[in-house]
């Protein structure tokens, strides 16, 4: 008895199967990066249509049913001073990174007011001449976000850039937080410090109950951003100080550094995130072209 063999569709015809199939095509698209979202929407008005739908699913997924995969930093912006006698006076270049990014995509729309002072993970923590603090994607166009002033904060320049950090994680959520650090009672020997968080999901500022030494307040502006917690040292111990932004309300700790390792006999000593690992770089001396790099376990 002759046995015939099954003929399996061809790829092709796979293919086929998916591209027509749109609510299959939306459950892949919400999956990819964000960036390779953006460059797909020029291959076709229904890719168009199907993609702005995927971002508005991610936009709207607070469960973070679809957990998009993130791309290596996309590029570069560069501060160019537009009037010497002016540092307020600026303007942006955007190298990019990726090859995948046409040109006309990087001229994004900053103008003379607008001051990129702190990144994470994609989104810009910006502010104006008139100190108004905005959230920028640059991903979506023209997507501003007006962060309302904190009860009873006064800001200067100063304080802006001292003061405040963004965290941001899309793979575990689409909502961001921006948090404040401030003087309780000006700058008084015996003083501490307060911290409060804005978030993008209520639109409200809350207070964090525990307050710290002084002596780390101007370091919070160095801080950095690893796996749901901000990271500054302190100024005076040898501490480094740990902000648990995932709780609710969120948790300040102390964490000491090994007795080997004095931050005080450091003259430079820097926070750096590198997938998900915090990295404390330092020199000993400013003569030296050495450095010592130290990973967090």
């Amino acid at each position: 008895m002759e046995k015939t063999a099954k003929k399996l569709p061809s790829s092709s015809s796979s293919v086929q199967s998916v591209i027509c199939n749109d609510d299959l095509l939306i459950e892949i698209l919400v999956r990819l990066p964000l960036l390779s979202l953006v460059l797909f929407k020029s291959v076709s008005k229904r890719w168009l249509s199907l993609i702005k739908h995927a971002i508005s699913l991610l936009k709207d997924d607070d469960n973070l049913t679809f957990r998009p995969n993130l791309d290596p930093p996309a590029g570069l912006f560069f501060t160019k001073y537009t009037n010497k006698n002016n540092c307020e006076s600026v303007s942006y270049d955007f190298v990019p990174l990726d090859n995948r990014i046409p040109l006309r995509a990087t001229n994004f729309p900053f103008g003379p007011d607008f001051h990129i002072f702190h990144s994470c993970n994609g989104l810009l923590l910006c502010y104006t001449s008139s100190l108004e603090l905005y959230v920028y994607n640059p991903t979506i166009t023209n997507m501003f976000k007006l962060i309302p002033k904190p009860d009873n904060v006064t800001y200067t320049i100063d304080s802006i850039y001292t003061c405040y950090r963004l965290a941001f994680d899309p793979t575990k959520s689409p909502h961001y937080k921006v948090v404040y650090a401030e003087l309780v009672n000006g700058y008084t020997w015996d003083n501490v410090c307060q911290i409060r968080t804005f978030s993008s999901e209520t639109g409200n500022w809350s207070l964090c109950g525990t307050q710290f030494s002084r002596f780390g307040f101007p370091f919070i502006g160095s801080g950095v951003y690893v796996n749901d917690a901000i990271y500054w040292k302190d100024g005076c111990n040898n501490d480094i100080f740990k902000f648990d932004i995932m709780n609710e309300p969120p948790v300040l700790t102390t964490l000491r550094i090994p007795l080997t390792f004095d931050l005080k006999f450091h003259c430079e000593c820097h926070f750096f995130e590198s997938r998900g690992c915090l990295l404390l770089i330092v020199k000993r001396d400013d003569c030296s072209r050495h450095f010592t790099i130290y990973e967090k376990g």
